[in-house]
């Protein structure tokens, strides 16, 4: 599971995975031109046009269809037409196709050729036609434009920007007149942009919101990081936090709902075989849920703590701060009611339980510090890696 990987590992992942994607549309081109005999697609020209317009009406009757029962019985955020017509007229035919034409047997004579010719002809056009426009196709939807909520909040990031540059200057008693008055201008220019952006309170909370949802989830990838949370845990609260994501930007938000933790049938089967296992196959169910609970806290506090930030910034209400921060600190006061009757009901040592969480924060915030000074150059990566290692062994020698 990628979330399980560390942060240098994830980059790996990513970058092999952008290689494997270019080699693999590379060879796919390849292929297409050994495989195709364009005298046999000549002489069957018309049954190629033909194909095309097959998919070309196939593939709304089989997208939007979906799109709607999915929307609806699934629960989906809603799509839209735009994204619709992306996904649309998006569906490249490739190499797999090709390949079960090729497969065919030789037994089918002329018929295995026209399909052939067929299939390879509808792969070049979508290549052709729908590969190239597509882009014209997103730029005309407006697609690629940014919303509203991403102008206001890069303009506030340039307000931080701005802020942080008069503080370092500030710091090491800098004052040239011009550095400062461009900085004037790029606060003005981004003041200019909140004026402009014109959200109303409510979608202000919304913004503020889903940057505290990331942050959680940020801070849920740290614990993973650094040990604290075990796979199934680590599964359980990405998927809600992404859900909770999407509820944010669909308008959708249950706030009594949130942090319900109401697993798919799968997902509570597979949670039942973790307990039936013995060590280390298996799980503790029991100390998972108080780990999932106690990440839930922790990731509520530093969102809360976090959006304090908004409100030194100009042109940010307050009271909308407050009501998006309010939602954290009632997720955060929820687990904590809820950890405080764990230890009894379920039989837990919540001593032992806290230690161990105590002693991966440490870890977490030894290597977020070491990191630091290795990105600022006090420290290189092999020194910084050693301390972090030594650090860590001292401290996971507290007893249980």
């Amino acid at each position: 599971m990628e979330s399980r990987a560390e942060h240098a590992t994830r980059d790996l992942l990513h970058e092999l995975w952008e290689s494997l994607g270019y080699m693999a549309n590379a060879l796919l081109f390849l292929f297409i031109g050994i495989a195709l005999d364009f005298q046999l697609l000549r002489d069957n020209l018309a049954a190629i046009l033909i194909g095309i317009v097959a998919v070309l009406i196939a593939r709304p009757l089989g997208v939007v269809p979906v799109v709607l029962v999915l929307e609806r019985a699934a629960r989906i955020p809603k799509v839209g037409n735009r994204n619709s017509s992306v996904m649309v007229w998006g569906g490249l035919r490739g190499g797999v196709a090709l390949a079960l034409a090729l497969a065919l047997p030789l037994e089918l004579g002329e018929l295995r050729d026209q399909f052939i010719a067929m299939t390879g002809g509808v792969v070049l056009a979508t290549l052709l036609i729908n590969a190239t426009t597509i882009s014209f196709l997103v730029h005309a939807l407006g697609l690629d434009k940014p919303s509203r909520s991403d102008e206001y909040l890069e303009a506030l990031a340039r307000m931080v920007g701005v802020r942080s540059a008069r503080d370092r200057l500030d710091e090491l008693n800098f004052e040239d007149e011009l550095v400062i008055a461009h900085l004037d201008v790029a606060e003005a220019d981004a003041r200019d942009q909140l004026a402009r952006t014109h959200l109303d309170p409510e979608e202000q909370v919304n913004v503020l919101m889903l940057r505290g949802l990331y942050i959680e989830r940020e801070t849920y990838q740290s614990l993973s990081d650094a040990g604290l949370l075990p796979p199934i845990a680590t599964r359980t609260l990405m998927q809600e936090i992404d859900d909770e994501i999407e509820e944010v930007e669909t308008g959708a938000l249950r706030v009594d709902d949130a942090r319900r933790a109401k697993l798919p049938w799968y997902a509570l089967t597979h949670r039942w075989l973790l307990g039936k296992m013995p060590p280390p196959l298996g799980a503790d169910l029991n100390e998972v849920s108080y780990i999932e609970i106690s990440a839930r806290r922790l990731a509520a506090h530093k969102a809360a703590e976090e959006l304090e930030l908004f409100k030194t910034l100009p042109n940010v209400d307050v009271d909308n701060v407050d009501k998006a921060k309010a939602l954290f600190t009632h997720w955060e006061s929820r687990a904590a009611e809820t950890l405080d009757g764990m230890g009894e009901a379920c039989g837990l040592d919540e001593r032992v339980l806290r230690r161990r969480q105590a002693k991966a924060l440490s870890k977490i915030a030894i290597v977020e510090e070491l990191n630091h000074m290795v990105t600022i150059g006090v420290l290189s990566s092999q020194v910084a890696d050693e301390a972090a290692a030594r650090v860590s062994a001292e401290v996971q020698q507290a007893g249980e």
